[in-house]
């Protein structure tokens, strides 16, 4: 099966993180994030890069509540976004595979599982 299709997108400029992963989170005890850290890819690039947190870290209600705030985002950056969340999430499986890391492992396969629920 060849589902794989070429998304074609138009450059946007913004200043973004870069770098927005579950392990550049901090997350307090009640689930809320208080902080982002890790601050040394920032750059000029697309909004996708940074949205893509909204798949791999959101349940689906909390992505669509959290999208309605951002604002609207059109078709293009929705599949760029999906698509860098699969890459940064799958990285972040390998690496904490790797490094013998079980927790990170464990919330980075939630994390991929979270990216493909509607």
């Amino acid at each position: 099966v060849n589902d794989i299709q070429e998304i074609h997108y138009q450059e946007k400029n913004v200043l973004v993180h870069g770098d927005i992963h579950i392990k550049n989170m901090i997350v307090g005890q009640t689930n809320m994030v208080s902080g982002i850290i890790d601050w040394g890819d920032v750059h000029i690039g697309h909004p996708a890069v940074d949205l893509a947190i909204a798949y791999s870290f959101l349940p689906p209600k909390g992505r669509a509540r959290f999208l309605k705030e951002y604002g609207k985002v059109d078709e293009e950056t929705h599949r760029l976004a999906k698509w860098k969340a699969v890459f940064t999430t799958v990285v972040l499986v390998a690496h904490s595979y790797d490094q013998g890391d079980k927790q990170t492992l464990e919330a980075a396969l939630e994390s991929l599982n979270l990216i493909f629920q509607e």
